[in-house]
């Protein structure tokens, strides 16, 4: 007890080196604080609100129709909201909503169901009631990329955007609505096939193992199959691929069949605002720093704007802003 006396009194009369102590203890533990990697995505209030709508035996034109272009006209001026995203498939409407404010998450809501059971009281279709749900940003994605769905940019988006954005570091996954990806349709010759030996399904299951063996692509249906091109796939990689005919020997897939690019079926459409779009959502993995990441989408898109004009990339909904925003004003009041 007497030590600790001693050293108080110390402290007491030679005030600098203790001052001078806590200065330095409180500008590294600043430092270290500015240092640290913001991860995992808080719960800071609903800030999204979705509605989800079904109306059984539609097809995709009937839905967006019928359907998903009503309810973005009933909703055009909803307020509190800054934002509306709507993916639309066949029998089915997502409905998404961006809040200015998550305090009026209930009002924005609230006033969302009223409207939505209003229209589907006027509607010529019979729907299932809707599904209406309020996220917080846990369960969000990073970030958004926005394009146009502008002539030959789908094969852009597949080939080159979409893989630089899913190899980014501390991305788990990139989901695509409104993508239409290419497509190799291969129409057979019956009667070259009956010279051969060869029935259609025999050629469908050798292009099947053999796409599969080399990372080329997959083989869909069973009459004027329908090959679904893959990155790095050109359209002479696959008139050369080899078929083995009974007697064991190999010709190119170019003698049996007529290949002709096309594009897949559209079984979905996006539109962000009432305008047509290519939604591309970024969800970062548990490990993710939330700034670095995002600046590394933007460089990305970046970079792809550069390399093809006419095809813009755009950040929307920078979710990760707002949470790096959130944790640091929490961080300041912590200190406070």
């Amino acid at each position: 007890r007497h030590r600790a006396m001693t050293l108080s009194l110390w402290a007491i009369r030679h005030p600098f080196l203790p001052l001078l102590a806590i200065t330095l203890c409180s500008l590294l533990g600043l430092a270290s604080l500015a240092q640290m990697p913001l991860r995992h995505l808080p719960a800071l209030g609903h800030d999204t609100i979705t509605a989800q709508i079904t109306a059984p035996g539609l097809t995709l034109a009937e839905t967006d129709i019928t359907l998903a272009q009503p309810a973005e006209a009933a909703l055009g001026t909803l307020p509190g909201v800054t934002r509306s995203h709507v993916d639309v498939t066949a029998g089915r409407l997502i409905l998404t909503l961006s809040l200015a404010d998550p305090a009026h998450a209930d009002t924005v809501t609230a006033t969302l169901r009223d409207r939505l059971g209003s229209l589907q009281g006027r509607l010529s279709i019979a729907t299932d009631p809707a599904i209406i749900t309020a996220q917080s940003s846990r369960g969000q994605a990073a970030t958004r990329v926005a394009l146009a769905p502008a002539a030959g940019g789908m094969a852009l988006i597949d080939q080159h955007l979409l893989p630089e954005l899913q190899r980014l570091p501390g991305v788990d996954s990139v989901t695509a609505d409104g993508l239409t990806r290419p497509e190799t349709a291969i129409r057979p010759d019956p009667l070259r096939l009956a010279e051969l030996g060869l029935t259609a399904g025999d050629l469908h299951r050798q292009i099947t193992a053999r796409l599969a063996t080399g990372g080329l692509g997959a083989a869909s249906g069973t009459s004027g199959l329908s090959l679904a091109v893959t990155e790095g796939t050109d359209r002479t990689d696959l008139r050369a691929l080899p078929i083995t005919l009974a007697y064991g020997r190999s010709i190119p897939l170019a003698e049996l069949a007529t290949l002709t690019k096309t594009e897949a079926p559209q079984t979905s459409r996006a539109r962000l605002n009432g305008q047509p779009a290519v939604i591309l959502t970024v969800h970062p993995d548990s490990t993710a720093d939330l700034p670095a990441l995002l600046g590394a989408v933007a460089e990305t898109t970046t970079r792809f704007n550069a390399a093809h004009p006419g095809h813009e990339a755009r950040l929307i909904d920078r979710q990760a802003d707002t949470v790096t925003a959130a944790l640091r004003g929490t961080g300041m009041a912590l200190l406070e």
